[in-house]
């Protein structure tokens, strides 16, 4: 007959005696069968050195076993605080083949297919190192200002930065391409970065910015901001009524709309549908907000 594999009993004596294993079979057992015991317990005699307590020789040294810690992993950006800090919108990365294709086109390829070519060159025109963080949500950029230990005030450096965030605005821009969602995405982009291009919250109403409207050829800066039309809004067509309704009155005192949406001649795939509004004052730009929002609640 085939072999069984059985647990040996050690018997209490074997337990207690030192010399050789003793071991019992269990009775339920024929003899006809093969045993083979899976676990034996050998006692040690009294003089016996357990090994893990055995003491190591002088001659071994130690110091022959080097223990290596895991080694940390380079940290893509610096670690001090960004002078300038880009959170990439979110409708611009839905996926996370969407943001690596965004990330691989903002670093750019050189000639010889190395990337970073893009962020160099930016470095290089701005005097500003950039790092893209791409790694998480919402995709970051950090722009540092190279020159910051030599000014005396960080008001200095706006000009620096100012030629940094446009050239990575003008990157976005070129990922995008000829979809309506370049004016949200300069609007967007403008409005987390610090500088004198962004009113403080007390002088407007609008949150608006002073930045290009993307949605018109000439790239003269003027006051630019975005109000957001539902969806609801859109399907049942009175987006249609609000540009009927205010376009007038708007032009009226100063400001231009584009509204962005199916039916229109800008029309967008990449974000919700909105309304550009921009103009040469900031108080009329927060008129014009003003006017579109209190047109899309009361309608």
């Amino acid at each position: 007959q085939p072999c069984q594999e059985e647990p040996t009993v050690v018997s209490a004596s074997a337990k207690r005696q030192p010399g050789p294993i003793t071991t019992t079979t269990p009775p339920s057992m024929a003899e006809n069968q093969c045993v083979v015991p899976t676990s034996i317990r050998v006692r040690q005699d009294d003089n016996s050195v357990d090994s893990s307590s055995r003491k190591r020789p002088r001659n071994e040294e130690e110091s022959k076993v080097k223990v290596e810690s895991t080694p940390r992993k380079k940290n893509k950006c610096p670690e001090e605080q960004p002078d300038l800090e880009i959170k990439v919108p979110l409708w611009l990365q839905k996926d996370r083949e969407t943001q690596r294709k965004l990330f691989h086109h903002l670093l750019g390829r050189s000639s010889g297919g190395r990337l970073g070519h893009n962020m160099k060159r930016i470095s290089d025109e701005s005097q500003c190192k950039i790092a893209v963080v791409w790694d998480e949500k919402p995709m970051i950029i950090k722009v540092f200002a190279k020159n910051k230990n030599n000014v005396a005030s960080r008001t200095k450096l706006f000009p620096e930065l100012k030629r940094a965030r446009l050239m990575i605005q003008d990157l976005f821009l070129g990922f995008v391409g000829n979809d309506g969602s370049r004016g949200r995405l300069v609007y967007e982009i403008s409005r987390c970065c610090a500088g004198p291009h962004r009113p403080n919250t007390n002088k407007s109403t609008s949150n608006a910015v002073r930045d290009i409207n993307p949605l018109l050829t000439d790239r003269s800066a003027s006051y630019i901001s975005v109000v957001d039309i539902p969806n609801d809004f859109v399907k049942e067509g009175k987006h249609h009524q609000l540009h009927m309704s205010l376009v007038g009155s708007i032009r009226d005192i100063g400001c231009k709309m584009n509204i962005v949406a199916d039916g229109f001649t800008h029309t967008t795939k990449l974000c919700a549908p909105y309304v550009l509004v921009y103009g040469v004052r900031l108080q009329d730009v927060d008129q014009a907000v003003k006017m579109v929002e209190d047109h899309i609640r009361q309608t």
